[in-house]
């Protein structure tokens, strides 16, 4: 179905479409390379960023490790060990005092020089006193909390532990502290750095620019303990649906951010790293439309331009078509102001050219068959008519004193064979009759029989089965005496020494009327049976031939009339077939008139 609306397509849809086809293949060819692009774009980016966001992130383990070298530092300090020792001694409360005063000062030492990484408090609990950096905004845990930690610091065999601090945006690096001159392990104290994670993330990925544009989010177990302030509790919400250890772009009310999941050294805490990538994303998406606009924008111009010069193109084969079109009408006597309907047609131009040069070759090849070869049929059949004849005038004036002179001696037999070959040859040779009922046909017949009898006496018989009714049908002149003449000349001319016979029969069957000439004493070739092949005869004897009746036939009544030949047993048939009603009777009145 599709390649038949194709091919019924106008030339000038068929080309636009064509070439609209070959521009939208073009065009998602540059899109797909312009998507492969913006998809490897996005990907230099991510490994731009994923780059970036390794930095920052090994940074923030490097700030923990160095928060953890920190309690190592001060875990192994000789002053801070020696006055814990000496705390945990029954001590006088003066030295206890100068103790408490040595202790502080170390703490304030190691707090200013690890400010940088956060830390805002150190804390030594000991079982006499405890002591605070910053003791005007002491913010260690009640009591119980406190036993806690010093539990769970103690359960760590030395180890630190981090811890979710009292204030929000604070961690606790808890450790315990223990003897170790002399070296007996004993648990002297328990140290309580409190890191500021705001403070510590702001120093944090100094190797990047716009890195106060990062946003942390810290959890333990999936429970987030620390985010940026930029960080609202709907967009903690996504990150923790989102956190699968894969990096991604998420969204959010107030733009896209990049995110990078991992743990920290500390175990089990993990941080999600968010840098905003709105501008990435802005571009991105405008190098999109700028390809959706290019794919739409040119198949507008392809639209535009395309029905433009198709226009130019296909004009002068409309053109064509509108010149063929009023040369049909005017050879089919349609009238010229007739409009050409066929421009119109749905099809392509090339099929209607098509059609229309086979519509007008038929029609020429018909007018050229009834015009002409009909009129050379009929001039062939007057030039042997005429052959045989040197002056028709003459010979009827011969005729007519042969004929009165055979009456004058009282010879009948010479009188009827002037008379027969007279009428005969009155008939024959008028031009301007073209058509003649049946009966008259058959009275040639009967003319030329009488002539023939004369000449072959008892040889011959003839004998004739016509119906009442046919008798007034109208046929054209000189279709049945060229047969019989045919029928003597090859049984009789040819040597042959029995008694010849000659039966002509005619019928009406479905509306067809069939007249038959069979004779004895000869036979049709088998090439020759059927339906007459005129290009295997030549024309014969005094008539016109065979050939001749079965073109004129053919070419007034239609393929399906015209001359059959069979054999019937001893006997040759030719059979006539022409139409009951074959629209003959105005002819033969017009005929009759100009004879009157």
């Amino acid at each position: 179905m599709l390649r038949s609306r194709v091919q019924h397509m106008k030339l000038r849809r068929m080309i636009f479409l064509l070439c609209l086809l070959i521009e939208i293949i073009v065009t998602c060819v540059i899109l797909l390379a312009g998507h492969l692009i913006i998809l490897r774009y996005d990907d230099a980016v991510e490994q731009s960023m994923l780059g970036t966001l390794k930095v920052v992130s090994a940074d923030l383990n490097l700030a923990m490790d160095d928060i953890r070298s920190m309690t190592y530092k001060l875990l192994g300090d000789s002053q801070i060990q020696r006055h814990l020792t000496l705390v945990s001694e029954e001590i006088d409360a003066r030295s206890a005092m100068n103790s408490y005063h040595e202790l502080y000062s170390s703490l304030i030492r190691y707090q200013t020089e690890f400010r940088n990484l956060g830390v805002e408090d150190i804390e030594l609990l000991t079982p006499a006193f405890d002591i605070s950096t910053h003791y005007m905004q002491k913010t260690t845990p009640d009591a119980g909390k406190k036993e806690l930690m010093i539990e769970q610091a103690a359960a760590a065999d030395g180890r630190m532990i981090m811890l979710a601090g009292e204030r929000e945006g604070e961690i606790l690096a808890v450790r315990s502290i223990r003897q170790i001159v002399p070296f007996n392990l004993k648990i002297t104290g328990t140290m309580l750095v409190h890191v500021n994670l705001d403070r510590l993330v702001s120093r944090i990925g100094g190797v990047s620019r716009n890195t106060d544009q990062f946003m942390w989010l810290l959890d333990q177990d999936g429970r987030p303990f620390y985010r940026s302030p930029g960080l609202t509790e709907e967009m903690v919400s996504v990150v923790l649906d989102a956190i699968d250890h894969s990096p991604k772009i998420l969204s959010f009310p107030k733009g896209h951010c990049y995110l990078v999941h991992d743990a920290l050294v500390q175990d089990p805490w993990c941080y999600s790293l968010l840098v905003p990538c709105e501008d990435q994303w802005r571009a991105r998406r405008m190098a999109y439309l700028i390809l959706v606009l290019t794919f739409f924008g040119t198949i507008l111009a392809t639209t535009f331009l395309g029905r433009t010069f198709m226009r130019s193109i296909t004009r002068q084969t409309e053109d064509l078509l509108a010149k063929i079109e009023r040369f049909k009408q005017k050879i089919t006597e349609s009238g010229p102001d007739s409009p050409p309907e066929n421009i119109r047609d749905s099809r392509n131009e090339f099929e209607l050219l098509n059609e229309h040069f086979d519509s007008m070759a038929e029609i020429i090849d018909r007018l050229i068959r009834e015009k002409y070869v009909n009129e050379l049929l009929s001039k062939e059949a007057q030039i042997r008519a005429l052959e045989s004849q040197m002056n028709p005038h003459f010979l009827y004036n011969v005729l007519q004193s042969i004929n009165s002179r055979a009456q004058l001696a009282n010879h009948q037999e010479i009188t009827r064979i002037v008379e027969a070959l007279g009428r005969f040859l009155r008939i024959s040779l008028d031009s301007r009759t073209k058509v003649l009922t049946l009966r008259e046909e058959l009275n040639l017949v009967h003319d030329y029989m009488t002539i023939q009898k004369e000449r072959f006496e008892d040889q011959l018989e003839y004998a004739e089965s016509v119906p009442d009714e046919l008798m007034e049908i109208r046929v054209p002149k000189m279709i049945l005496q060229p047969l019989v003449e045919n029928a003597v000349k090859y049984a009789l001319e040819n040597g042959f020494d029995d008694i010849c016979q000659i039966v002509l029969k005619a019928d009406c069957q479905d509306g067809m009327i069939r007249i038959r000439i069979e004779n004895s004493g000869s036979s049709f070739p088998e090439e020759m049976l059927g339906e007459l092949n005129p290009a295997r005869l030549e024309p014969h004897g005094f008539g016109i031939g065979l050939r001749n009746i079965h073109n004129r036939l053919r070419l007034r009544f239609g393929d399906t009339y015209g001359i059959w030949l069979s054999n019937c047993g001893m006997w040759a048939v030719c059979e006539v077939r022409i139409p009951g009603k074959n629209g003959l009777m105005e002819e033969y009145h017009a005929a009759n008139a100009d004879c009157g």
